[in-house]
């Protein structure tokens, strides 16, 4: 993720130390999840996390 920040693609205003541990948390929240299995077959579920996911790494 830093190597990222250095690039340019994610925003210098994101710590990147919590927004591992964040995006490490929603990765074991969605394993956790007994439905997402199912849920994951839906586009407007890969489409959400996908939304949530880059506005984390993009937001100011």
């Amino acid at each position: 993720m830093r190597d990222a920040q250095q690039k340019g693609e994610i925003s210098p205003d994101i710590n990147t130390s919590m927004t591992s541990r964040l995006l490490l948390d929603l990765t074991y929240g969605v394993l956790a999840d007994i439905e997402a299995e199912d849920l994951a077959r839906e586009a407007s579920f890969a489409q959400g996390l996908r939304a949530m996911i880059g506005g984390i790494l993009t937001a100011s």
